[in-house]
């Protein structure tokens, strides 16, 4: 009979993953930064392991979910903060955006420009230019030759048209530089944490 998982290690409890430690109730603008935080951090460590051994070139199968986890972790952090500015804003308004990152990283920069007269937008175009630069250079590559963003290209080798995604269709290496890869996530996750904690923890919630 199998063991099951959803249970405590009875021997260690540093062995044990609390899911729930990190969440509260009717907190869901938290909910999303928190898991954010997660999604990033495991991007930017699987990073690390396979620039420390790539013997046998798993970073060319490990680049996929690395890709997806910090895509992913992008999505949630500005979804998170988009949610924030809109309790600050007091538009009566929630989640906002799917899984356009770059849709959701204009939507943020348009409720920051709204926000406090606009007192924050400076910051706002100076900080994140980085995960600016990494949305556009990511899309320049996604963009499929029917105009369509194929951002589940790390989820799937195919599209929802059954397409093949660009780096099986084309003739030439598609390759990444994991140590600017490394270099880049780690700066986009400061720009994110610290935006998270300014505008959550600071602005909406008073803790100074």
């Amino acid at each position: 009979m199998p063991k099951p998982i959803f249970k405590p290690n009875p021997h260690d409890y540093t062995k044990t993953s609390f899911l729930n430690w990190r969440f509260f109730k009717q907190d869901s603008p938290k909910s999303f930064l928190t898991l954010g935080e997660g999604y990033i951090k495991s991007s930017i460590e699987l990073i690390a392991h396979v620039i420390e051994n790539n013997d046998d070139k798993r970073a060319d199968i490990f680049i996929f979910p690395i890709l997806h986890n910090f895509n992913h972790g992008i999505e949630l952090y500005l979804k998170g903060l988009v949610w924030t500015l809109n309790l600050l804003l007091k538009n009566n308004r929630g989640r906002e955006g799917k899984h356009d990152i770059r849709q959701l990283y204009e939507i943020l920069g348009a409720k920051i420009k709204n926000y406090k007269n606009g007192e924050n937008t400076k910051y706002f175009n100076l900080s994140f230019a980085p995960l600016k630069f990494y949305i556009d250079e990511l899309y320049s590559q996604t963009n499929g030759s029917q105009g369509n963003d194929q951002m589940d290209f790390s989820r799937y080798p195919i599209d929802k048209k059954e397409s093949e995604h660009f780096y099986i269709v084309t003739s030439k290496n598609i390759e990444i530089d994991l140590i600017i890869l490394l270099e880049r996530f780690k700066e986009i996750y400061q720009i994110l944490d610290q935006a998270g904690d300014f505008f959550y923890w600071i602005e909406l919630k008073g803790d100074i």
